[in-house]
């Protein structure tokens, strides 16, 4: 019984083992044998230094590796909510925002400015409204620009990095010859990327 109640209690709490010990002595009393019977007893309990060092000890590499434990485990679970968030993201943008010119042409007008938006309500305060919509509807699918840019890009992807670098020099030329140098000067800059 003695030790049954010493073996769950703990070396760095001496005061809580007697207390532990003397109940569980209590409550077993009277004892008897032969031509004697216990009817009290009192408990005391002494910790050697060393002993109760090495208890310490290891209590705090106990005490680390649960705290190390719960760091990994909430780093597990933060590396598992990134990746959610990824690819909710990524679900989020394929299936919405790159269904059509409109809708990224908003996302990105939008998305620039989003730290600004209040949580669950519209655009920032000054937003033009009118251009906003003006700018999503000219980036609808069918509107004639959007024909010709995709038309454009189906060209394109099928070219040689060779045949892109002379398709923009020519680019370059034509655009230049409309008047517009500036950008004659960028699209000569990407041809020169290509090697």
């Amino acid at each position: 019984m003695i030790d049954e109640a010493a073996a769950a209690c703990d070396v760095l709490r001496p005061d809580a083992a007697e207390q532990d010990i003397g109940t569980a002595l209590a409550e077993a009393l009277p004892l008897g044998g032969v031509g004697v019977i216990v009817v009290g007893a009192t408990v005391s309990i002494e910790v050697d230094e060393s002993t109760r060092k090495a208890a310490f000890a290891a209590e705090q590499l106990q005490q680390n590796h649960r705290r190390q434990e719960e760091l990994l485990r909430r780093e597990l679970e933060l590396d598992e909510l990134a990746r959610r968030q990824a690819k909710a993201r990524e679900d989020f943008l394929q299936d919405h925002i790159l269904a059509s010119p409109a809708a990224a042409r908003l996302y990105t007008a939008l998305e620039g400015s989003a730290e600004n938006w209040p949580r669950l309500g519209g655009p920032p305060a000054g937003t033009d409204l009118e251009d906003l919509v003006r700018t999503v509807r000219q980036w609808q699918p069918g509107q004639r620009w959007v024909v010709v840019a995709q038309v454009i890009h189906d060209f394109v992807s099928k070219l040689t990095p060779e045949g892109c670098k002379e398709l923009l020099v020519l680019l370059a030329g034509t655009v230049e010859a409309f008047g517009d140098e500036d950008a004659s000067r960028a699209l000569t800059a990407i041809a020169g990327e290509f090697q």
